[in-house]
């Protein structure tokens, strides 16, 4: 099984295992909720993700990231920091589906954060 054949092995595993371990670290650092330390360690990996991809689609035959890690990383929590980097880094800017993707995976995250906000 090549590089090609499971792109999404090679790249949300990492990224999820990236977030798990940013989590992990400020969980044991920080004195906050543990659902604001999830979202500021998922949104601080997505935009190196974007980055990364970003740069290799500027290379002749780079190894890219799939749509779906991206997606599956913003429905994880990162939603606003995708549609930040889609802005900053001007890319994937013509796919308009992704834009709404992702406003639409932060309104389920914002009942969240809502619920979350009102409980006793």
């Amino acid at each position: 099984m090549g590089l090609r054949a499971t792109p999404i092995l090679y790249t949300l595993v990492p990224t999820l295992a990236v977030a798990t371990g940013l989590y992990i670290y400020l969980a044991d650092t920080l004195d906050y909720d543990r659902l604001w330390i999830w979202l500021a360690a998922i949104n601080a990996v997505a935009l190196p993700l974007w980055a990364f991809d970003k740069m290799q689609s500027k290379r002749k035959g780079g190894f890219r990231v799939p749509e779906k890690t991206l997606h599956l990383t913003a429905a994880a929590g990162g939603a606003p920091m995708s549609l930040a980097a889609m802005q900053l880094l001007r890319h994937k800017t013509l796919h308009k589906h992704f834009r709404w993707i992702y406003i639409g995976l932060m309104v389920p995250w914002g009942l969240v954060v809502f619920f979350w906000l009102s409980r006793p």
